[in-house]
This record gives structure tokens, sequence and C-alpha cells, in this order.
């Protein structure tokens, strides 16, 4: 049932006098207060439901539903740029420390062709 078609049923108009009646009556006294006490219970259960079912107040859930899951969204979308840049950093330092090692035993290949270079060099000028 949309929320335009309850408030243009003829029984919610009947409905809406009878409880404004029933509401002002228990103000002036003119109801006993028990039958009143009931009167006005029915009626501001009768009105919350209609506000309920209003348009305005389900533009208004919706928008603060729409609101809640924008602020979830960008917090995700926060934690996704986050993660990104861990997994960048990590990747990183993994290709530095594989390059580093790859220097590393260039250095010590180069070193040790150099010493035997050296020894060669000694050896030739000796004989």
């Amino acid at each position: 049932m949309d929320a335009g078609d309850l408030t243009q049923h003829p029984i919610s108009k009947v409905l809406d006098v009878i409880a404004a009646g029933a509401i002002a009556g228990t103000f002036v006294g003119w109801i006993p207060i028990l039958l009143g006490t009931f009167a006005t219970v029915l009626s501001i259960v009768w009105f919350a439901i209609q506000i309920y079912e209003s348009r305005t107040f389900i533009y208004w859930k919706n928008n603060q539903l729409m609101k809640r899951k924008a602020k979830k969204i960008a917090r995700l979308k926060a934690k996704e740029k986050i993660l990104a840049a861990q997994i960048l950093a990590i990747e990183t330092v993994r290709s530095a420390k594989v390059e580093a090692r790859e220097k590393v035993a260039q250095a010590k290949t180069e070193a040790t062709l150099d010493l035997v270079h050296d020894v060669t060099k000694d050896t030739i000028k000796r004989l």
C-alpha cells in the first residue's frame, strides 16, 4: 500500500477527525478519564502510523539509510587505498631485496674474478 493511498482513503479522514476530537475532548474533560486515556493512546498510535507511512518520513528514512551506506562505502574505499599502499610497499621492499641480493652476488663474482686475475698476474710476473 502506497503512503499516498492511505491519506486519500475516506476512512482515514473520518479517523483523523475522531482522533483529533478524542484528544481535544480529553484535554477539555468531556470524556471520562479511563475512556479518554484509551482514546488518546489509540489516537497517538494512529497518528504515529500515519507519520511513519507518510512520504516525508519514508524519504527521511531512506535518506538516512543512504547516508549510512555512503559512509560505509567511503570507509571501505579508504581501507582499500591503505591496503593497496601496503601491498605496493611490500612489493617494493621485496623487489629491493632481490635487487640487493643480485648486486651482492655480482660484486662477489667480480671480486672473485679480480682476485683470480690479480693472482694470475702475480703468477705470470714471477715466472
